[in-house]
């Protein structure tokens, strides 16, 4: 019976596991399916955000050749794909931070650090230098070992250069507030001071020195007006509007009404005014500020021998005023005209504010003019150019537009 029963339990035993290992075998080769698909799909993740990324996504071999980079590293870089795939990462670093990266790549190689993540300076194929922050991850094959960076760099440089704006804007703030108080506090003394002592004077006889203490106290009074009609110009910014009212202006005669204000300075009474009565596309209010500025700016700061010249110009009318001084050198012709930009003044004149020639150009701009500086002859020369009233200027040349 034994006999018989035992190879008929044997086929039935052999007959299960075979079916047994048929359903095994059926349901591994559905978890590999489902693990390969896992995988695939897992590549085409990374493969659709590799190439969409906003941000420089590249692998990077052990030895950092680039392997892969997406499209937004050519943007950023300036390099095409095929370039970048000749070149390694020390190639586009700047060489003061390719010894850190270097460093910070080998402490993720060795397991020190799972991600190194730092700021960088980065070098565009047109030399020029940008900031980044950038990551790099190790990935291993199947069998554990190194293979390859993942890296990502965010450009920034527009960041930075906001930062840099917003701190040089704190910075010009407290340098504006320093220089009124401190400019702005030597003619209220004088003003105060001399007010003060005709306040006190006894019935009688003016006091001595009467005369020119009142007109002490008329010049300094003169010089408050025209710093705070510079401040309210440049506290208003480059994007706020400046009331301008255009219309034809006798710029001899604004020169003469300028020139009147400032008599009691006493290198203005030496001022010769030359050239042809001209007639000007302008704001006589603008205009007089601009003029009150270039002369009083020839008088502290240029030599003793002052002119105003009047001339024709190709659409324009330019007024020139200048000046026998040293005159400034080359290289800072046109830091002149930047806030706080000023030279030391003379003994016994008010100091400016460091934002006169600032407000002069732009309101010369604001009327379709422009202001520029020269040295020539041996003279300093500032050139206030104007339109003239009886040339059509075209858009495109308009003066100062687009400057």
């Amino acid at each position: 019976v034994f006999e018989a029963i035992i190879p008929a339990f044997a086929l039935v035993f052999t007959a299960g596991l075979v079916s047994w290992l048929k359903k095994e075998l059926v349901r591994e080769a559905a978890r590999r399916r489902n693990a390969a698909d896992s995988l695939a799909a897992s590549e085409e993740q990374f493969r659709t955000a590799f190439e969409t990324s906003a941000a420089m996504m590249a692998l990077v071999s052990l030895d950092g050749r680039f392997i892969e980079v997406n499209g937004a590293a050519t943007e950023l870089l300036g390099y095409s794909q095929k370039q970048l795939l000749t070149m390694g990462t020390a190639d586009v670093t700047h060489p003061d931070d390719r010894p850190a990266s270097r460093e910070r790549a080998q402490r993720v190689l060795h397991g020190e650090i799972t991600q190194s993540k730092s700021a960088i300076r980065y070098m565009r194929k047109d030399g020029s230098i940008a900031h980044g922050l950038v990551s790099a991850a190790l990935v291993t094959d199947s069998a554990g070992r190194p293979s390859h960076f993942v890296t990502q760099l965010v450009d920034l440089t527009e960041q930075i250069a906001a930062e840099e704006r917003l701190t040089d804007l704190v910075a010009s703030r407290d340098e504006l507030i320093a220089s009124v108080s401190h400019e702005l506090r030597t003619p209220l003394t004088a003003v105060l001071g001399y007010a003060s002592i005709l306040l006190e004077a006894t019935p009688g006889p003016p006091p001595d020195g009467y005369e020119l203490m009142l007109q002490e106290i008329v010049n300094q009074g003169s010089d408050l007006v025209g710093m705070i009609e510079d401040l309210l110009v440049f506290a208003q910014g480059e994007d706020q509007e400046i009331a301008i009212d255009l219309g034809p202006v006798d710029v001899r005669d604004q020169i003469t009404l300028v020139l009147e204000s400032l008599r009691a300075e006493a290198s203005v009474d030496h001022v010769e005014v030359l050239g042809p009565r001209l007639s000007a596309v302008a704001d006589p209010l603008r205009l007089r500020q601009v003029l009150r500025n270039l002369l009083s700016n020839a008088v502290r700061y240029g030599g003793e021998s002052i002119g105003v010249q009047i001339r024709e110009a190709a659409h324009a009318v330019e007024v020139v005023v200048g000046d026998n001084g040293t005159g400034v050198p080359a290289e800072d012709r046109e830091l002149i005209f930047e806030p706080y930009q000023r030279s030391r003044p003379q003994g016994g004149l008010t100091a400016s504010i460091g934002v006169g020639l600032t407000v002069a150009r732009r309101l010369a701009r604001l009327m379709n003019g422009d202001l520029t500086y020269q040295y020539v002859g041996g003279r300093s020369e500032f050139v206030l150019a104007l339109q003239r009233t009886d040339a059509a200027v075209p858009a495109q040349e308009k003066l100062g537009v687009g400057r």
